[in-house]
């Protein structure tokens, strides 16, 4: 999860480095490296970026009991039984992340569980 953050940070002071150190012997060579730092910063503000904006919590309550999602003929499905009736969901389709559909699933498996229904 951090890889990425650390990755760009390890690059970004090798080119800050190597820039101050070719500004003795070769400026226009060294500016490359400048700004390749910078664009360094701006990917470890990037990466930053999404795994904070990825750690949202769910409140049990906030979700409803039932959400009706709608049915497209695509690959990437996820299956479950309601009613005895089979319910495929384009994982593609929802407006989520990854990591957003399994903490809303992990809410419903516990509703399941605790609902007596099994």
């Amino acid at each position: 999860m951090k890889f990425g953050i650390i990755f760009y940070a390890i690059l970004g002071i090798l080119a800050l480095f190597i820039g101050i150190y070719l500004l003795q012997y070769f400026i226009l060579l060294s500016i490359i490296f400048f700004i390749g730092a910078f664009i360094n910063v701006v990917f470890i503000h990037k990466e930053y970026s999404l795994h904070k904006n990825d750690k949202i919590k769910y409140d049990e309550n906030s979700i409803p009991d039932e959400v009706i999602v709608k049915y497209s003929p695509e690959i990437n499905y996820l299956y479950f039984f309601h009613n005895d009736e089979k319910i495929e969901i384009n994982i593609d389709d929802l407006d989520i992340t990854d990591y957003q559909l399994s903490q809303v699933l992990k809410i419903f498996r516990v509703r399941f569980n605790n609902s007596g229904i099994i």
